[in-house]
Order: C-alpha cells, then sequence, then structure tokens
C-alpha cells in the first residue's frame, strides 16, 4: 500500500506536487525486506531506485584484501539504486537490510523519457538526483582538497 505521506517525506520526491505523487504512487512497487535480507549483490542486474520508508540498508563492495568495506548506509527518506539503474549497468555493490525494511520500488521501465505517459514525472525526478548528485559530488571534492591540504 502506498502512502502520501511516505512519499512526501522521500528526499528524492520534495518539490512534487499532490498530482505528481497520485501518478508516481501508481508506478511504485511495495516492498518489504527481512533483516539481513539481500536486497541485491554485485552483478544483477538493477530492478529500479529503491525508496527506503521504514529501516536501515547497509551498502557495501569487496575490497581488494577480501574484506567486505561499508560504502553507505541508508535510513529512512533516502534512495539508492540510481546509480545501475540510470546506467542500466549490473550493480558494483550490495545491498543488505540491517533491520527490517520498508520501502517502494521505482522501476527504470517507468523512468523512461521516451514515452510521454510518464514523461513530466520523469524528468523532475531525474533532474532532482542530478541535483543530488552534483551537491553530493561538490561535498567530496571539498574532502579531498582538504584531505590533500593535510599532506
Amino acid at each position: 500500500m502506498i502512502k502520501f505521506e511516505d512519499l512526501k517525506k522521500q528526499i528524492l520526491l520534495q518539490g512534487l506536487n499532490e498530482d505528481d505523487f497520485a501518478h508516481l504512487s501508481s508506478l511504485l512497487v511495495y516492498k518489504r525486506y527481512k533483516k539481513d535480507e539481500i536486497i541485491f549483490k554485485t552483478g544483477e542486474p538493477p530492478e529500479g531506485i529503491h525508496l527506503i520508508t521504514k529501516g536501515r540498508v547497509r551498502i557495501s563492495t569487496i575490497i581488494h584484501s577480501g574484506h567486505q568495506k561499508t560504502l553507505v548506509i541508508f535510513k529512512e527518506g533516502n534512495y539508492f539504486g540510481d546509480i545501475s539503474t540510470l546506467e542500466k549497468r549490473p550493480h558494483s555493490s550490495t545491498a543488505v537490510a540491517l533491520m527490517n525494511v520498508e520501502a517502494y520500488l521505482l522501476s527504470f521501465s517507468n523512468l523512461e523519457c521516451g514515452s510521454t505517459k510518464n514523461l513530466s514525472l520523469s524528468c523532475k525526478i531525474i533532474k532532482k538526483l542530478a541535483l543530488i548528485s552534483s551537491k553530493n559530488l561538490r561535498h567530496m571534492n571539498i574532502k579531498y582538497y582538504k584531505l590533500e591540504e593535510s599532506f
């Protein structure tokens, strides 16, 4: 069941109007994952963008030493799976539920801009993805410069 109040808390969906939420709710699939359940593994094809409404998800990868390295932990309001979905490439990391998780899945086919059916909504979401990615890259650049200056 899709709850508008859950959608309105999503970082990716901030700025959408009521009509957008109504349309979007028909495109989402409600998902539940149990604690320690693997949501996707490295090398698997992407299903879409996961919007977390409850719980926490760890994104990790195996580093050259063979150990698992946590890249990020996402919480309610965050999303993941966007990079692989947009690039149409297999996942480069693994996502695991750290506790019971509830999420909405927005499949890539519903984000395609080739169809006029979802064009306006798709453009709004993709624009928001670009803005958030740009902001994240800017923060990483600042951290890198500060790290570089410390040597």
